[in-house]
Parts: structure tokens; C-alpha cells; sequence
């Protein structure tokens, strides 16, 4: 009886950390945009993602670069902190034949300093008082 009744307990305090108002708010979440730029021209399209600094999990976001922007819109946003940035536009080292299956072989052309996991060293700074607007240009 006594095992059934702190089983109740833990599924009913589960079940109300779900509810509306309870547990985690996203509305500590902020909203992030910018450009990237690469050889002074804007990055046509890639990929950006803000990952936790520590390397531990937690939150992390990220969007599509296209024409030069991205935009992480407040739902998808982050908490205040610091996260670090990886930036990637792979680009095709090869043509795949017509009609051929898969994709072509890629390689990166963004610099290791904003695109490797692990020799990445760009952070940003994500603020509850600021606009949040990062702009990169890569060299």
C-alpha cells in the first residue's frame, strides 16, 4: 500500500511539472538574429548553431543560413548565457552523374575556428536586456 501510494505521488508531481505554468518557462527564452558574411560577401546558405559553452547538454538552437541571415525566432530561442557558435557551408568536391543516387562528397569551406566542434572558438553572449543580433564575418 505504502509502495502504490508513493508511486501516485511521483506520477501526480510528474504529470504537474507538464502542466501549463509549472516546471521549466520558456519564457526565459530569447529570440536571436544576425548575418553572416564570408569573404565580405553574404553567405548564400549554411547552417548556425549556439551550443551550450561548457560542452555539458542543455539548450541549444539553431537555423538555416540563407542570403546572408538567419533568424531563431523567441519559442526556439535561448536562455541567458554563454554559448558557442558553429557556422557551416559544405560545398561539393565533386559532381555526382545524373540520375546517380545519394549526395556528392563535401568538404567545409568555413574556417575550423567557427566550424569544428572541436577547434571552434567563437562565443556570444546571450542577454535578457539586449536585441541578441550576432553578425559574423568570416575571413
Amino acid at each position: 500500500m505504502r509502495r502504490r501510494m508513493r508511486s501516485t505521488t511521483v506520477l501526480l508531481l510528474g504529470l504537474l511539472s507538464l502542466a501549463p505554468g509549472c516546471g521549466r518557462s520558456h519564457n526565459s527564452r530569447y529570440p536571436l538574429s544576425g548575418t553572416v558574411t564570408f569573404r565580405d560577401q553574404p553567405l548564400e546558405r549554411g547552417s548556425i548553431e549556439f551550443l551550450p559553452s561548457t560542452g555539458a547538454g542543455g539548450p541549444h538552437a539553431g537555423a538555416v543560413i540563407q542570403e546572408g541571415r538567419y533568424d531563431i525566432p523567441k519559442e526556439y530561442g535561448l536562455e541567458p548565457g554563454t554559448y558557442r557558435v558553429l557556422i557551416r557551408s559544405p560545398k561539393p568536391v565533386e559532381e555526382i552523374p545524373e540520375g546517380s543516387m545519394g549526395s556528392p562528397p563535401t568538404e567545409e569551406r568555413i574556417p575550423a575556428e567557427y566550424s569544428s566542434f572541436e577547434e571552434g572558438t567563437v562565443k556570444v553572449e546571450v542577454k535578457p536586456d539586449g536585441d541578441n543580433k550576432y553578425d559574423f564575418n568570416i575571413k
